[in-house]
């Protein structure tokens, strides 16, 4: 993961500059939502369950959907 997100993405950078969008407060909120919600489900025995699993994926696509249509 660090390899891509350095090597990868440095060497991309190299071709065509990047643009910087900087973090949007709803992008902000759903960082924190998140990581609020991974905090109980870790506790449960440190692993997800499919039901947990299949919520954050549909948080997530949910939130892909907003910032999609933004």
């Amino acid at each position: 993961n660090l390899f891509n997100s350095l090597g990868i993405l440095g060497t991309a950078a190299l071709f065509q500059p990047l643009e910087d969008a900087g973090v949007q407060p709803l992008d902000l909120i759903a960082m924190v939502v998140f990581a609020l919600l991974l905090v109980p489900f870790a506790r449960s025995g440190m692993a997800l369950s499919r039901r947990e699993g299949a919520f954050l994926l549909v948080l997530y696509a949910a939130y892909m959907v907003v910032l999609a249509r933004g």
